[in-house]
């Protein structure tokens, strides 16, 4: 009986995995896995948020004139945003409502954040 059970495991067992390769690889469920669209800045520097779309934040300019020296201005604020329609989030960001700028250094840049 004992020799029987493990092989009613090792047939549940896989079952099991064949189904989930079936459902996984085989159905509509691999849409799901694949790479976010992006949607790059308006003309402005501003991303846009199209269909749930991954947004690009803009450049944060360097205010320095030192090379090897980068100068950047932050402000965080709050705001709300609507990730999933329908639903309004809290949240909080550097320079805007949501997430921030991009910080463009080189490696050995003396780097100041106000």
């Amino acid at each position: 009986m004992k020799k029987n059970l493990k092989w009613y495991l090792l047939i549940i067992i896989s079952t099991t995995m064949l189904f989930g390769y079936v459902l996984v690889f085989k159905s509509n469920i691999k849409d799901s896995f694949k790479r976010p669209n992006i949607s790059l800045p308006n003309q402005e520097g501003e991303s846009v948020l199209k269909d749930n779309k991954l947004v690009i934040p803009q450049i944060l300019e360097n205010k320095s004139t030192t090379p090897n020296k980068a100068e950047f201005d932050l402000v965080v604020g709050y705001g709300e945003k609507e990730f999933i329609k329908g639903y309004v989030a809290n949240t909080l960001g550097y320079n805007g409502d949501y997430l921030g700028p991009v910080i463009r250094v080189n490696k050995g840049d003396e780097v100041v954040i106000m």
